[in-house]
């Protein structure tokens, strides 16, 4: 093969030579695949199976066998250059591979090195292939440790490689094939060789410790360079990360109050400065050709861990800010308000991010153990206790890594119940502001728990009337009563004509007796009761129960009423059965109109305000319906209702029991509108916010909006 490439690459490989190479490629594969059978790996499942080895690159599966080195003489034959020393140096990695591990088996792991070493100075020198002109640099380095140590020079030879390409010199150090630096500079006008300056790169810290390097270009000059180990400025702004954060867990540890707050802002501050530091190690690495992907990798974690950690700090204070402000009754409005809902929807994948860097960071820290530990084992001319000290120091770094790594791992992960506590609300009016979820899951519970009260007229609250803590019975017994009802028939039905009062096992224990407004029937403890009508007609009933068809619970116009009229019932539906039960005292005076859009709707939201009298008395608070059958109507409302109910009690003072709601709405012709609520509750207890919702309905206020009002 090494006679056929430089033919293939010039396409006049000659017949004998193609057939040479074809019969020993053929021969290589079949050796190396006897050598290495008991590599094969099996796997069979759901009627298919497949064998692979891993040395020899093949793969054999019922549709047939392909792989680098079963198609390595094909390849050959067939005059596809390209694809033949590609199988070929497949193959050759797994000859390599192969006798590394057998060699590692047999606890030859020295001479292990050396196959592992030559293998991968092979892949680096076959990675030059096709560069123009690649001439090697003799160099020695001379280590400035090892002299001061024994009073002698010390020579370590050094594979340095040089080209020019595309207007670039480069010089690559191989020393290391599985650590490799490579170095650039310009070609100048009529430059035949790299001035001195690309010869300085080499002078890295990272890349050579102190000492010198002499060197001679073929057939042009050479010098010496002096490595000094000096330091980059991303190692001073390290330090300074590690002085800040001591400083940071000291405050953020032993502090309290605003102290501890302090001390997490310069953690937050030092994850920044180290995350500086390691973009900067980073790109000078890279500057210098060095591809170290587990420095890399850690540089890159440490990055994200930095950025992520210091981001995850600030969105959790913007939040905590944000809700304290929110629980007080202040919410943060407007682009505050945005930046508290977004930093808390960052928060859990910033901690997240911050503990998978911190993971990976783990994950590489562990394999380097692993390694330090196989040098440590396979050190030559160490004695056993000196590799026995090497490990424990290897073990105790290992465990003080990981456990301080481990500690931001837990820290990062985000811990039960932080879920989301701020939404942002637009209000009808004003902008967007951060109001907690707390409260809008608080007022729509509560809100959900009057629905009863919309949906039905409560008649009972209306016509319970207080008593004396008892009734007599014409027997001269008592009975316990602190609230009282009186049944009366409607017109056309029979009188009440007599009650008694029945114990639990339905024995008759008196009668009421008659007052100027009927029988005091016990409601609050309720009673059980056997009433009596002039018909000659009995029936049991209790106060609790709704009245049996004709008769009705007797409402009287008293003040109270005439302020608040009929309780609840704030529907269609509602309204009509009130008007069916007590039609003949209700007078209709006066009706009006309103209308208007729900955002995102295509129906009219239709309501009616109905003023009436009762029993020839005014009733001062206006009835409004939703029309329409059923509760569809006014169960759009409430929906719509909840988020701004919420953001109007969260803001009002804890002593306000009727709180004004602005819910935005679009009038007739589609411009925007606001209809005014009034949510009636009682007071907050101290540290909270909403309150026991008791009620709500439409403020007559509305009436005199005249993008509502409509038509009668």
């Amino acid at each position: 093969m090494i006679r056929l490439e430089p033919q293939a690459d010039a396409n006049t490989v000659q017949p004998a030579l193609k057939e040479q190479a074809s019969v020993h490629a053929a021969a290589f594969y079949k050796a190396l695949a006897d050598e290495t059978r008991g590599a094969v790996a099996l796997r069979a499942a759901h009627g298919w199976w497949s064998s692979t080895n891993k040395y020899t690159d093949a793969r054999l599966d019922p549709t047939g066998e392909k792989g680098g080195g079963p198609e390595l003489e094909k390849s050959l034959r067939s005059g596809s250059w390209q694809a033949a020393l590609s199988h070929y140096r497949r193959l050759v990695q797994g000859m390599d591979q192969w006798i590394l591990d057998s060699l590692r088996k047999g606890g030859r792991s020295q001479e292990a090195q050396r196959v592992e070493y030559l293998g991968a100075m092979r892949e680096q020198l076959d990675a030059l292939t096709g560069k123009p002109g690649v001439r090697r640099v003799q160099a020695v380095f001379h280590p400035d440790e090892q002299y001061r140590a024994t009073a002698r020079i010390h020579e370590v030879p050094l594979s340095l490689l040089l080209w020019s390409e595309q207007g670039q010199w480069h010089l690559k150090d191989i020393t290391n094939p599985k650590n490799t630096f490579e170095d650039t500079e310009a070609v100048a006008a009529g430059q035949s060789e790299p001035s001195r300056a690309l010869f300085e790169k080499l002078d890295y810290k990272v890349h050579f410790p102190k000492g010198i390097i002499h060197y001679q270009v073929p057939g042009g000059t050479g010098g010496r360079i002096e490595t000094t180990e000096r330091r980059s400025w991303h190692e001073y702004v390290s330090y300074i990360g590690l002085g800040v954060a001591a400083v940071g867990f000291s405050l953020a540890t032993f502090g309290t109050g605003t102290v501890a707050v302090a001390g997490a802002w310069v953690l937050a501050g030092s994850g920044v400065i180290g995350a500086v530091a390691a973009a900067g190690d980073i790109q000078e690495r890279l500057s210098h050709g060095n591809r170290d992907w587990s420095a890399i990798t850690l540089d890159v974690a440490a990055v994200v861990a930095g950025l992520a950690g210091a981001s995850a700090l600030a969105a959790g204070r913007i939040t905590l800010g944000a809700a304290a402000a929110a629980k007080q009754g202040h919410a943060w409005s407007g682009l505050a308000a945005r930046l508290a809902v977004y930093s808390e929807r960052l928060y859990v994948p910033l901690n997240l991010g911050k503990g998978a860097s911190d993971v990976v960071t783990l994950a590489v820290l562990t394999d380097q153990i692993a390694t330090q530990l196989d040098q440590i084992e396979q050190a030559a001319g160490s004695r056993g206790d000196t590799r026995t000290r090497r490990r424990r120091w290897s073990w105790r770094s290992s465990w003080r890594q990981g456990g301080i790594i481990a500690l931001g791992i837990k820290g990062s992960l985000p811990k039960p119940g932080q879920g989301q506590r701020l939404y942002l609300h637009f209000p009808a009016e004003g902008p967007p502001v951060a109001t907690l979820l707390q409260h809008l899951d608080e007022t729509t519970t509560g809100l959900r728990g009057v629905r009863p009260h919309l949906t039905d007229t409560d008649f009972t609250s209306r016509a319970a009337r207080g008593n004396n803590q008892q009734v007599s019975l014409t027997n001269s017994k008592k009975v316990p009563a602190t609230q009282v009802v009186f049944l009366e028939p409607m017109p056309g039905s029979s009188a009440v004509q007599l009650v008694e009062v029945l114990d639990d096992t339905g024995a008759v224990l008196g009668k009421l007796k008659p007052t100027v407004d009927g029988f005091q029937i016990p409601l609050q403890p309720t009673a059980r009761v056997r009433v009596t009508l002039a018909s000659g007609t009995q029936f049991e009933w209790t106060g609790a129960q709704a009245p049996p068809t004709g008769y009705r619970l007797s409402i009287k116009p008293s003040k109270p009423f005439q302020e608040a009229g009929f309780a609840g019932g704030h529907t269609r539906d509602a309204w009509d059965e009130t008007l069916r039960m007590y039609g003949d005292k209700i007078q209709v005076t006066n009706q009006q109109k309103l209308g208007f859009r729900l955002p995102g709707d295509t129906v009219d939201t239709e309501l009616r305000v109905i003023r009436y009298t009762y029993d020839s008395k005014a009733v001062n608070v206006p009835k409004t319906i939703f029309e329409g059958r059923g509760t569809g109507s006014l169960s759009n409302f409430e929906k719509h209702l909840y988020a701004h109910a919420s953001y109007a009690l969260e803001s009002a003072a804890p002593t306000d029991r009727l709180v004004a709601v602005k819910v935005p709405v679009v009038d007739g012709a589609g411009k925007p509108a606001v209809v005014k609520v009034i949510v009636a509750r009682d007071s907050p207890a101290a540290g909270e916010r909403i309150g026991t919702i008791r009620s709500w309905w439409i403020s007559e206020e509305n009436l005199t909006n005249a993008q509502l009002v409509r038509p009668p």
